[in-house]
């Protein structure tokens, strides 16, 4: 009992640890963006650190458009997936 209480607060902390990191990061980018913004950018560096960003075109299957229209064909093609979810939690 003591070594699952042990294991479990672990997870836990390392989670919180983990969106904290999270979310400092996005803080960081978005006043590294605010300053390529200012600047008129699409890249900075400053010592030995440097960071871009680009515009990327990509293609994507829109599967509720194609679902809307071909409802069918769609429903043919569903497959069941199992999927393995972990949270944790305080209590």
């Amino acid at each position: 009992m003591k070594d699952t209480k042990k294991a479990l607060k672990r997870a836990y902390e390392a989670k919180a640890a983990l969106d904290a990191a999270k979310a400092e990061y996005e803080a960081a980018a978005a006043l590294v963006c605010s300053m390529m913004d200012a600047l008129h950018v699409d890249a900075l560096s400053a010592g030995k650190y440097g960071a871009k960003r680009q515009t990327i075109e990509q293609k994507r299957f829109d599967s509720k458009a194609f679902r809307a229209d071909y409802s069918a064909i769609y429903e043919q093609y569903k497959r069941p997936v199992t999927v393995n979810r972990f949270t944790v939690s305080a209590q």
